[in-house]
């Protein structure tokens, strides 16, 4: 079993390069979501789908 299905599994696993590239992934995504125009909404749509997986007729807001 690999670390990456040890945590999906919610068990114990020891953080490797592949987990650590998913992590970074998602930081950047999330970077630019944070800083992308709120009236950009293709923009906001297509990054929510590429860190979520779907998007459609879905809605992020901040507070």
């Amino acid at each position: 079993m690999t670390n990456r299905e040890r945590r999906d599994a919610e068990m114990p696993y020891i953080s490797d390069e592949e987990i650590f590239e998913e992590q970074k992934r998602a930081r950047r995504l999330t970077q630019a979501m944070n800083t992308a125009d709120r009236s950009d909404f293709d923009t906001i749509s297509r990054l929510v789908k590429e860190l979520l997986g779907k998007s459609e007729g879905a809605f992020i807001t901040t507070c």
